[in-house]
């Protein structure tokens, strides 16, 4: 079963519980999965490395990205917060990154 297929409300059922791989919260976020291990490593999103392997809590993610959406609403654009400049935030003749 792909996540990426399932509605909001199906996701936010199945996901209350479980503990979720890099790849189904890249698939869930439409970010690379390169984006979501960079997010784990500086602990933007709650995750916890078992082994080698990353794993966030589904109601962790989900009550992170509430909190983000509350947060970055009033104020700069989401990622924003980790130095990140979305192509219509750059100037003339900046370099994208």
């Amino acid at each position: 079963m792909r996540r990426s297929a399932l509605d909001l409300e199906e996701w936010t059922f199945m996901t209350k519980d479980e503990m979720l791989t890099p790849r189904e919260v890249s698939e869930y976020l439409k970010v690379p999965i390169q984006t979501v291990w960079r997010w784990c490593r500086i602990g933007t999103l709650p995750a916890v490395k078992i082994g080698k392997y990353w794993r966030i809590p589904g109601d962790d993610l989900e009550a992170s990205l509430e909190a983000k959406a509350n947060r970055h609403s009033a104020e700069a654009p989401l990622g924003a917060s980790e130095g990140l400049t979305t192509k219509s935030q750059q100037k003339p003749g900046e370099a994208g990154g």
